[in-house]
């Protein structure tokens, strides 16, 4: 697969992060994995101190936790929510009627694929892992100051910062990755890392038609959960 085939540059020089979608406010959706489990997972909007407005509740355990609900291209939304070190995600496809919850942070990352209960014209279907990105190498900028250039590998993936300037930050590689393949040009990511002994769980949604980026870290001390930020790419090297 060659990224070019999509939109290879973003014309502006901005960060880019999405806010919260509240267009699932208000319409319970019942879920069925692969599992066995079934869940009704609800977002209610909601003032919250720490200005996160969105709360999540799942029918079998639980109850009105500070969430944040991404629209990443129509037809598709994450909701993020972080327990302890641990980060989950919902992944829902309203294209297709799929489901997807992915959890980091504990001693492996883990996937469970299901449907929307109603929404699915084919239960079988699932969402699935891919090795499109492979071989292909990206520079997502965060800021005029930051720019990480990830190269995709198998399982891996390489960061260096080809821009860092007055505060130089060393390459590094994440083992253990894994990319979802959710619609063309479309995939979620995710993975952990050992950082100082520290289990880092990452969660990365690319999109390379509009070429946008949305990632969080979990179990970073210091750092809060549902610290999504967003950026934009320039495809530099495909396979």
């Amino acid at each position: 697969m060659s990224l070019k085939d999509f939109n290879p540059i973003s014309k502006s020089f901005t960060s880019y992060a999405r806010s919260n979608s509240y267009e699932l406010v208000g319409k319970p959706l019942d879920l069925t994995f692969d599992s066995g489990r079934k869940t009704t997972l609800s977002l209610a909007r909601v003032p919250l101190e720490n200005g996160i407005s969105l709360q999540v509740t799942l029918s079998d355990g639980l109850n009105d936790f500070p969430a944040e609900c991404l629209k990443l291209r129509e037809n598709f939304y994450l909701v993020n929510f972080a327990i302890q070190n641990f980060g989950a995600t919902y992944i829902l496809d309203f294209e297709r009627g799929l489901a997807t919850h992915v959890v980091v942070g504990g001693d492996a990352p883990m996937a469970d694929y299901g449907y929307i209960d109603g929404a699915a014209a084919d239960t079988s279907e699932r969402h699935a892992l891919s090795d499109d990105l492979d071989g292909n190498t990206v520079d997502w900028t965060f800021s005029p100051y930051l720019t990480a250039r990830v190269k995709y590998g198998k399982d891996s993936l390489s960061v260096s910062f080809p821009n860092a300037g007055a505060m130089p930050m060393p390459p590094f590689e994440i083992n253990g990755f894994a990319a979802i393949r959710l619609a063309e040009g479309l995939y979620f990511q995710y993975g952990q890392v050992s950082f100082g002994g520290l289990k880092v769980g990452l969660f990365l949604a690319s999109d390379f038609f509009s070429v946008l980026f949305d990632g969080d870290l979990f179990g970073v001390p210091g750092l809060p959960p549902l610290g999504t930020v967003g950026g934009y790419g320039q495809i530099i090297a495909d396979k």
